[in-house]
C-alpha cells in the first residue's frame, strides 16, 4: 500500500471516516497517512506530541483519536502511563492533546503491559493487558478502573477488537515457545461495540 519514511516505526493503526490512516508505535509520534498515498513519496503528517514516547494502542471514538501512551520523560502534566485524546480536525490532522485517564496512579494498571484500547457503544473504555484478568474497564465519565469478567477470561491478551454487535475477538497467549496462541470470541452481554 505504501512505505513510511525512515525512522517511523508503527505497531498500531486505525482509519478515520475520511480514509486517513493514523498510526503509532515505539519511539514514534502519532502519524497520519493520506488515503491512496503515492508509494514512492507518501504524505505523512506527524502530530508533534509523542516523538520519543511509546504509543501502546489507539482507537477512534466519536470524532476523537484516543491513545494509550508510555511517556519517556513524565512530569506533573504528563503522567508516565496515560490515555490521551485529540479531536480529529480533518485531512489527517489532530487537535490539542487532552489527558483522559492517568493509568500510572491506578494500582490495577501500574504494573501491567497495556496492549490496546477500545470503546463500546456507551463510551466505556476497555483496556487490554498482557496479564492475568486481561481486560480492564473504565466506565464512561469516571476515572475508575476495574477488572472486566475477572477470573473468567483467559490470561495474556495480545490484542482485542470489537466484532459485530456484542462480541469482542481476543488473541491470547504467553511468550513460552511452543505454546499455541488462541483466538477467542467473547460475548459481552448487553454491551455493543461502537
Amino acid at each position: 500500500w505504501t512505505r513510511l519514511p525512515r525512522g517511523v516505526t508503527v505497531s498500531h493503526g486505525v482509519f478515520d471516516s475520511e480514509g486517513y490512516f493514523f498510526a503509532g508505535g515505539e519511539g514514534s509520534d502519532l502519524v497520519s497517512v493520506a488515503p491512496n498515498p503515492d508509494v514512492a513519496s507518501p504524505v505523512v503528517v506527524e502530530a508533534g506530541y509523542y516523538g520519543s514516547d511509546d504509543i501502546l494502542g489507539l482507537t477512534i471514538y466519536q470524532n476523537f483519536i484516543y491513545l494509550v501512551v508510555l511517556i519517556s520523560s513524565p512530569d506533573a502534566q504528563h503522567p508516565e502511563l496515560a490515555v490521551w485524546r485529540h479531536s480529529l480536525q480533518g485531512s489527517g490532522t489532530v487537535g490539542n492533546q487532552e489527558l483522559v485517564l492517568n493509568l500510572t496512579s491506578s494500582e490495577i494498571t501500574a504494573s501491567r503491559e497495556i496492549t490496546n484500547i477500545n470503546f463500546d457503544a456507551n463510551g466505556n473504555l476497555f483496556i487490554g493487558t498482557n496479564a492475568e484478568n486481561p481486560i480492564l474497564i473504565n466506565p464512561a465519565g469516571t476515572s475508575d478502573i476495574d477488572y472486566f469478567y475477572k477470573s473468567i477470561l483467559p490470561a495474556y491478551c495480545k490484542h482485542f477488537y470489537w466484532g459485530s454487535n456484542n462480541h469482542i475477538y481476543m488473541i491470547v497467549g504467553d511468550e513460552d515457545l511452543g505454546v499455541t496462541w488462541e483466538l477467542y470470541r467473547v460475548d459481552m452481554g448487553a454491551l455493543e461495540g461502537q
